[in-house]
């Protein structure tokens, strides 16, 4: 559920196929690099995210 937009603000979810996360600000995510692994803020490294805003 949620609302694609293309102005993300921190909170957004980030959808890329196979990956979620959260948008926390300028070119910056929260998320776990992979299963098992510590979430961590670290840089947007999908190419062409769609932001879904849940209000």
């Amino acid at each position: 559920m949620g609302t694609v937009v293309s102005d993300p603000q921190p909170g957004d979810i980030i959808v890329t196929p196979g990956h979620v996360g959260i948008y926390a600000g300028p070119n910056l995510q929260i998320d776990a690099p992979r299963p098992g692994k510590t979430i961590q803020f670290r840089a947007i490294w999908q190419s062409n995210p769609t932001y879904v805003r849940v209000t």
